[in-house]
């Protein structure tokens, strides 16, 4: 027999009371062949039709009562006043921040299975990676030019290749909307990158790898307590030590100041209270035994009233005072790579021809000063005003084509105790390039600190290395430091976590077997550095890749290198080799030692059984120091 369909109807019992119902309640029947029973509901919805569809077998009238959330108005069914529950929200999206700057997707980053996927194109090249796209095997490919790392990963694929290792992924790329959507963490930790998850604003945060790059400090006098020599050396004048100089490549030495009333350049400016001290000599020995390259600063900012000083128009008018101007920088750069100009306040409240007056006279002096210095082999860079400054008397296209680089000095936007808004920071280096090829351009910072309580000011070391990160995304040549004394502990550590100097040596490891490749070892983060004419590297990172192993212990400053036959152990600070020499040292937290040390170990090493040989050649004048590990034929 057919089993007759239960049916469902209700009314409600808002403000009267059905036979058997209750206020604030709707009454349903369910209407069948034999038997009548009532049941009470729960009042959670979900809950409430469970138990009404279990009772649907029953052969039976049920009338059940379940909370009204309704009331009957004039127009119908209306809410009453009963609780419910509300709709739950939906979540916030996902937003990625690489170095403190959001990235602005096409389209909007996904969670899936508890992984966050992002465009590949957009985070690839944020990361500095030439991208690629095959499309008949759907395979996407990020390579970082810099270390020479290459992540591949397929759509559909759960197996991606990092240098041509299998890695498994959790869930593989996709395509959305048209865009090739990857895993954010894991293609960025594959390239060296951080990232971190915040569940409460459902953030990503991306802190790019370290890189090698030009990091140009500028050397400035300071007081007795606080000096660029202790900044760049780390030890009182005159000795030296490392210091900073795992992360300065170039100075820039401010020690000369234009007088423009007769185009003499001054080594003893008391405007500017900047001087040539009297150990210059001393100063650029010492940098050129840590493998740093110098430059003379030549330096004009003067204002009058808050203007700048117009005596300044009258210098670019005269061409006896430019002759003298270039005469004296001619007789002062002879120890020097180059010079580096900086001239401000050019244009400022400056319109119409005036101000195209202006950068036509400063280019036609800079041109002038750029063939007498390139006819002397040396180099000239300019330090200047951004294109979004108050000071626009500086023709940018015609002074990239004649510079050989460009400090963007994107600073001065606000008050010197505050950071600079990384959007103008940004606005700065989009303008220039424009105009100026990457290549050429250095981004300027501006560190400060409080005359009088000597902290530090402006600058955070998270700001700091958002405008590096800023430097890295667009491929700029580097960075340039004002200046080398006000930088401070927590700011060099930011610095030290996001580039290194770029290498004064390279170190390449060979095959001996089979075809002999060779590749170049990336020593990113723990770069070969110099002091006094020597050349150190990273012991760890040089010996691993040649097959030795070494147990480095942090704490007490001891390596202990496995040389076969043999155990060696070495301390920071304690000589090295059989002979006397330099000892070793801590650097970036990892021991370094020269590369005649390095030599030495090598020649002791006695390969066990099985294990490939390792044999060392140096060229010192090519700094090219190649590992070759194997025996070959």
């Amino acid at each position: 027999m057919e089993q007759a369909t239960p049916s469902l109807r209700g009314t409600c019992a808002q403000d009267r009371v059905a036979p058997g119902g209750r206020p604030g309640f709707l009454d349903l029947t369910q209407a069948a062949a034999k038997e009548r029973s009532s049941v009470a509901l729960p009042s959670r919805p979900r809950a409430a039709l469970s138990a009404l569809l279990a009772c649907t077998a029953l052969s039976a009238t049920l009338t059940v009562s379940v909370p009204c959330p309704w009331a009957v108005g004039r127009s119908g069914l209306v809410l009453a006043q009963s609780p419910a529950e509300p709709a739950a929200a939906p979540p916030p999206p996902v937003t990625v921040y690489l170095d403190g700057w959001r990235l602005d997707f096409d389209v909007p980053p996904q969670i899936v299975d508890g992984r966050t996927l992002v465009p590949f194109r957009l985070l690839s090249e944020a990361l500095g990676c030439d991208v690629d796209w095959h499309e008949e095997t759907r395979r996407v490919t990020g390579l970082d030019p810099v270390t020479g790392r290459e992540v591949v990963l397929v759509i559909g694929d759960t197996t991606a290749r990092v240098d041509g290792e299998p890695r498994t992924l959790d869930v593989p790329a996709m395509i959305v909307d048209g865009r090739t959507l990857i895993p954010l963490r894991f293609f960025s930790e594959a390239l060296g990158a951080e990232v971190g998850w915040h569940q409460e604003t459902r953030t990503v945060t991306v802190t790019s790898p370290c890189r090698p790059m030009t990091v140009l400090g500028y050397y400035a006098l300071g007081s007795a307590e606080r000096t660029s020599w202790e900044a760049l050396f780390g030890r009182p004048f005159p000795e030296t030590g490392f210091g900073a100089t795992d992360i300065i490549s170039e100075l820039a030495c401010a020690w000369f100041v234009l007088d423009p009333r007769t185009g003499a350049v001054v080594t003893d400016d008391s405007y500017s209270a900047q001087r040539r001290p009297d150990s210059w000599e001393t100063i650029l020995d010492a940098a050129a035994g840590a493998g740093l390259e110098a430059e003379m600063m030549v330096h004009w900012n003067r204002t009058s009233g808050g203007v700048t000083d117009p005596v300044i128009y009258d210098f670019l008018s005269s061409p006896l005072a430019q002759e003298r101007a270039l005469r004296d920088i001619l007789a002062y750069v002879g120890p020097f790579r180059g010079v580096n100009l900086d001239i401000e306040g050019l244009g400022q409240r400056q319109s119409g021809e005036d101000l195209e007056a202006t950068r036509r006279k400063f280019t036609s002096f800079v041109e002038l000063l750029a063939e007498a210095l390139h006819r002397r082999g040396k180099t000239l860079s300019l330090s200047l005003h951004p294109l979004n400054s108050w000071y626009p008397g500086y023709d940018w296209e015609a002074l990239g084509q004649v510079a050989d680089r460009i400090v963007i000095m994107a600073y001065g936007y606000v008050p010197v105790d505050r950071p600079e808004p990384l959007e103008k920071v940004v606005e700065a280096v989009d303008l220039a390039l424009e105009v100026v090829p990457k290549e050429k351009l250095l981004l300027g910072l501006l560190l400060a600190k409080d005359l009088e309580t000597g902290k530090d000011i402006g600058e955070t070391p998270d700001t700091l290395m958002a405008k590096v990160g800023l430097t890295k995304r667009r491929r700029l040549h580097g960075v340039a430091i004002w200046r080398l004394n006000n930088v401070g502990d927590e700011r060099w550590t930011a610095l030290r976590r996001s580039v290194s100097r770029p290498p004064v040596l390279e170190i390449v490891v060979r095959s001996a077997d089979g075809a002999g490749t060779e590749r170049r070892l990336d020593t990113t983060g723990t770069p070969p550095v110099m002091r006094d004419g020597r050349i150190y590297v990273p012991l760890t990172p040089v010996l691993t890749q040649a097959g030795i192993g070494v147990d480095w212990d942090g704490e007490a400053g001891r390596a202990t290198v496995d040389l076969g036959s043999t155990r060696v152990v070495l301390t920071a600070g304690a000589e090295a080799g059989e002979e006397p020499g330099p000892a070793p040292v801590v650097v970036r937290g990892t021991l370094y030692v020269t590369v005649t040390q390095l030599l030495e170990l090598l020649e002791r090493y006695s390969p066990p059984p099985g294990t490939p040989e390792v044999t060392a050649t140096w060229d010192q004048e090519g700094r090219r120091l190649v590992l070759t590990v194997g025996t070959g034929p």
